[in-house]
């Protein structure tokens, strides 16, 4: 019997003498393992290279953009845009379409006797107007329809 080395030795040479395609996978991955892996760049030589431009004078241009205000069933805290001050908007209800589109189908369907009145009476069916309490002006609305 031969010996372990030997046996070792000549399986080596016959890898050498293959060539690259004809190699068993242990042998190439043993060839790529012993292959110099370069180090990557470190860390100093690549914040060198960054550079950020700062405008210190900004352009005073500057677009003022009105706030639009959600307007809903309760006061809402707002700046009036005719007096300019902030304020907590006064509300008056009214009778909105809705109502009278309720009205007129109650009617239709045979609630004429008073039935049809009801719709004036709920009140999460008005329009609500929204006020300035300083000047008065209609600042907006809510309606459901």
């Amino acid at each position: 019997m031969k010996d372990m080395k030997s046996v070792e030795a000549e399986r080596q040479n016959e890898v050498e003498t293959l060539p690259i395609n004809e190699h068993p996978p242990a042998a190439a991955a043993a060839a790529i393992i012993e292959t110099p892996i370069e180090p990557p760049p470190g860390y100093e030589t690549i914040q060198k290279d960054i550079r950020v431009k700062f405008d210190v004078n900004p352009s005073t241009d500057t677009t003022v953009v009105p706030v639009q205000y959600h307007f809903g069933q309760t006061p809402v805290q707002c700046t009036c845009q005719r007096c300019n001050q902030t304020i907590v908007t006064r509300i008056e209800e009214s009778n909105g379409a809705l109502a009278w589109i309720i009205c007129l189908v109650l009617v239709l369907v045979g609630f004429w006797l008073g039935c049809c009145l009801i719709p004036f009476c709920i009140r999460d069916i008005k329009t609500r107007v929204h006020y300035c309490p300083n000047c008065g002006t209609e600042l907006g609305r809510w309606q459901i329809l």
